[in-house]
């Protein structure tokens, strides 16, 4: 839970790999270029991202909500 009550979502990314040795991978929760950047920390050195396709998710904007603090003065 984020302040102000607001839930974020899960994120996850899931990896499959086939018998012929091809790897895909899916992720869920995350939104706008941050999923691209996870994947590749995540295979970095295993295999490279050839052919990617981009869902809903990719085009909208992520909201980083933060919580900030003032302190007041002592007169």
């Amino acid at each position: 839970m984020c302040s102000k009550g607001v839930k974020m979502a899960e994120q996850k990314i899931i990896i499959k790999i086939e018998e012929d040795g091809k790897i895909s991978a899916q992720t869920e929760g995350f939104q706008g270029e941050i999923c691209l950047k996870e994947l590749e920390e995540l295979l970095q050195g295993i295999t490279e991202i050839r052919d990617i396709k981009k869902t809903d998710d990719y085009y909208q904007t992520q909201v980083v909500l933060e919580k900030s603090q003032i302190k007041r003065r002592s007169s």
